[in-house]
């Protein structure tokens, strides 16, 4: 409770909360983009491989 109290004293420290809690919401949705783009980029190479491998195969 003592932490609501601290910043519930001053408009400015209410900002910086508010600002660090957004900046972390942001950080977390960063994170989940940037593993699902890894997910989504290995599944595209293991794809492309193998239309390669099959197109190589057809052409001899």
């Amino acid at each position: 409770m003592k932490i609501k109290a601290y910043f519930s004293k001053s408009i400015s420290r209410q900002f910086v909360a508010l600002m660090c809690f957004f900046s972390l919401l942001f950080l977390i949705g960063c994170f989940f983009l940037a593993i699902g783009q890894k997910v989504l980029n290995d599944q595209y190479a293991e794809k492309r491989a193998k239309i390669l491998e099959k197109t190589a195969i057809v052409q001899t």
